[in-house]
């Protein structure tokens, strides 16, 4: 299950979790359900080109996940839910702040049996075994100026294919089973300060570790994924592992991409806005990509108003697309 926006494939939305990149070039192989829900505060949707401020993956969009903050008053929340197709979850949440100090921590874990449905002797659910870890910290310099440290860890685990393997091992007659195991480090860093002006300065960096393994018998595709990004900078690196089957070797890749923008607005009248981004960003492989990106708004009132606007983009090629996650087509690309 991915995100389309405006039709695309969800590899062409980027997704974001406070503004951090959440599965940088992974997006098309995201599930809802692997998003623990107990610290969104809320979801913000951008549709069209959004490359010009967050990109070149945002060209059909973004979707930012936003998490609460901690507050004067403790929080703790906990759900547990069971399934009668083999399924259960736990998730907890909890927040506080005392003084200039204030942390957040989320913690959940899933698990499911596998499920034929049909009766076909084949899984419709998966087998598998979810766990993420998400703590926090903040510190309140004062009323204008703030720092955030925070750390993920996930780890997913799914087995599908034939019932028989699944349950009780390999068996004469039943060969079929694909293993999928994702285990992901993010660390994030963000200081905002609030100018006198009304203006907002924010300083954010992040550093994520994606490693996927799928098994399919007879095939192995294993290798891992590293993102670091700061302000203005981006590299995206892929490395196979050598014990990978078929070979993928040949599709490893680095890029660095530093980048810079601009954006400024323009309001004609109290019902009438113009904003313009322009965005300039040099990757080592591809060269100069510039992307410009306008926007007019018209209120008609304060619950009616309209938007037309156009931007550019641009998507380098990796391996992380949809049909990754399919051997067969990664034995046609080699």
């Amino acid at each position: 299950m991915s995100f389309r926006i405006q039709g695309l494939e969800g590899r062409f939305t980027q997704l974001l979790k406070d503004g951090f990149p959440l599965y940088s070039g992974f997006s098309s192989g995201l599930s809802l359900l692997q998003i623990p829900p107990l610290d969104l505060l809320q979801v913000e949707v951008i549709k069209g080109s959004a490359s010009a401020l967050y990109s070149g993956d945002a060209i059909a969009g973004i979707v930012n996940l936003i998490t609460k903050k901690p507050a004067d008053q403790p929080e703790w929340n906990t759900i547990i839910n069971a399934t009668h197709k083999k399924g259960t979850d736990f998730s907890s949440y909890y927040s506080n702040r005392l003084g200039k100090w204030g942390m957040t921590f989320l913690l959940s874990h899933s698990r499911q049996s596998a499920f034929d449905v049909d009766h076909d002797g084949y899984s419709d659910i998966p087998k598998f075994t979810s766990s993420t870890i998400n703590p926090k910290i903040f510190y309140y310099f004062d009323k204008s100026s703030s720092l955030m440290i925070g750390l993920t860890t996930s780890v997913d685990h799914r087995s599908g294919g034939d019932i028989y393997i699944i349950e009780n091992g390999p068996g004469s007659g039943h060969s079929f089973i694909e293993i999928n195991k994702t285990n992901r480090l993010l660390s994030r860093a963000e200081y905002k300060l609030q100018l006198g002006n009304g203006d907002r300065l924010y300083v954010k960096t992040s550093v994520n570790r994606f490693v996927r393994e799928i098994s399919i018998p007879g095939t192995l595709f294993k290798g891992s994924h590293t993102i670091i990004s700061g302000i203005n900078f981006v590299t995206d690196t892929f490395k196979a592992d050598p014990a990978s089957q078929p070979s993928t070797s040949s599709m490893n890749y680095a890029y660095t991409t530093p980048g810079i923008y601009l954006q400024d607005g323009w309001k004609k009248s109290g019902a009438l806005g113009l904003y313009a981004t322009i965005r300039a960003d040099l990757n080592n492989e591809y060269g100069l990509f510039l992307i410009p990106h306008f926007s007019l708004l018209y209120k008609y009132s304060d619950r009616l108003n309209s938007r037309i606007s156009i931007g550019t983009g641009y998507k380098l090629p990796t391996l992380f697309a949809a049909e990754a996650g399919d051997a067969d087509a990664l034995s046609q690309k080699e």
